[in-house]
């Protein structure tokens, strides 16, 4: 079933933003102690940007429709390729730049470009550490699209569940080869009731 980005998670500023709002600041400041209509008109110029940048990577994170196709079977420590499929269900602006990782460890999805009302299949790449039952209840989708000033994310609902199989553990050459000797060396203490104690050679 398909799910939608439901809330915004977080607004963080990127290094690139912090500098851009320093230099508005500066800007500004000189505008104000000079009054040179210049400077007012780039400090305006700079003022829209940010506004503009705000409210462009809100717009690119909506509209998002995320499916999963079945998981393959998996063991605890490997990595896991889950089929996404990822629509973009905008009539008006495609989405750029989209970054989309789960709450395990894995490899983040990055997807480039996504055209209106065009639909991408991909792949997600998770890990589990733990067996068991595994439910992912959301991913995050964030984005710096268009100027890279702020990292916008949101969470988006899924329904994902994942059985994860035991940790597969390599057999060293020294215990392969002791399993097979087992029961060949002999014992001192008597066995239990009418059990032999050893076999001699006659």
């Amino acid at each position: 079933m398909a799910q939608r980005a439901i809330r915004v998670e977080r607004i963080r500023i990127t290094k690139a933003g912090i500098w851009f709002v320093v230099i508005t600041l500066i800007v500004g400041a000189a505008a104000a102690n000079t009054g040179n209509n210049a400077l007012y008109l780039v400090a305006s110029m700079l003022l829209a940007l940010l506004a503009a940048s705000g409210l462009v990577s809100r717009r690119n994170l909506r509209h998002l429709d995320i499916t999963f196709g079945a998981p393959p079977e998996v063991h605890a420590g490997q990595q896991l390729s889950v089929p996404v499929t990822i629509a973009n269900e905008d009539r008006i602006f495609p989405k750029r730049y989209v970054l989309i990782s789960g709450i395990e460890a894995g490899e983040p999805l990055l997807v480039a470009h996504i055209g209106r009302r065009k639909i991408r299949e991909e792949r997600l790449f998770l890990q589990f550490e733990r067996r068991g039952l595994h439910r992912v209840p959301f991913l995050r989708i964030s984005s710096i699209f268009p100027l890279g000033l702020f990292d916008k994310a949101m969470r988006c609902a899924v329904k994902l569940e994942v059985l994860v199989f035991p940790k597969i553990t390599p057999v060293t050459e020294s215990r392969y080869f002791d399993r097979g000797r087992v029961g060949d060396e002999l014992t001192k203490k008597a066995g239990w009731s009418h059990e032999l104690r050893s076999l001699r050679l006659f």
